[in-house]
């Protein structure tokens, strides 16, 4: 391969591998929504004892939010 020219297959496994990372992280963060909601501690005693992002876990859980909410306007047509 010439100096310059974009290694495609290369590329390509990285991306890959990025969205196997993304989805790690999100199964991780929705475990620990599901743990926190069932232990009934507050977000900020949770994310404190876990040492999370709070910001993260809290933007995560908004998402969550939001999708059931349109999940269940589409139930109810």
């Amino acid at each position: 391969m010439t100096s310059g020219a974009i290694d495609w297959n290369d590329l390509i496994g990285k991306l890959h591998v990025k969205r196997r990372q993304s989805a790690a992280i999100k199964d991780d963060q929705q475990k620990h929504i599901c743990d926190w909601q069932a232990n009934g501690l507050s977000q900020v005693v949770y994310c404190g004892a876990h040492e999370l992002n709070m910001k993260k876990l809290g933007n995560r859980l908004r998402h969550c939010q939001a999708v059931t909410a349109i999940r269940n306007l589409r139930f109810l047509r």
